[in-house]
């Protein structure tokens, strides 16, 4: 339960974060995250789930996002980036 309400708490701060970057609602995108191995696990434990509520054509763990602000998903601190994929 833990891991779903993870990923569901990512799927709200990325579309968040898709409002504030003012993205098409249909974009597609590439989602890049920086987290901990917990967070991790609930990303890829629902991943099919994250990439069709976002639209993403790619979701990748990286170790760390330059330039973003942390966002609170659980109770830990994830550095989310989202660009728009080419001819979306």
């Amino acid at each position: 339960l833990e891991r779903e309400g993870n990923a569901r708490d990512f799927n709200r701060q990325a579309q968040e974060l898709r409002k504030k970057l003012d993205l098409n609602v249909a974009d597609r995108i590439h989602v890049t995250f920086a987290g901990s191995d917990n967070i991790a696990a609930s990303v890829e434990a629902h991943r099919e789930f994250l990439m069709n509520e976002l639209l993403a054509l790619s979701l990748e763990r990286v170790d760390a996002v330059e330039d973003t602000k942390p966002v609170k998903v659980g109770e830990e601190k994830v550095h989310l980036m989202i660009r728009v994929a080419d001819n979306a």
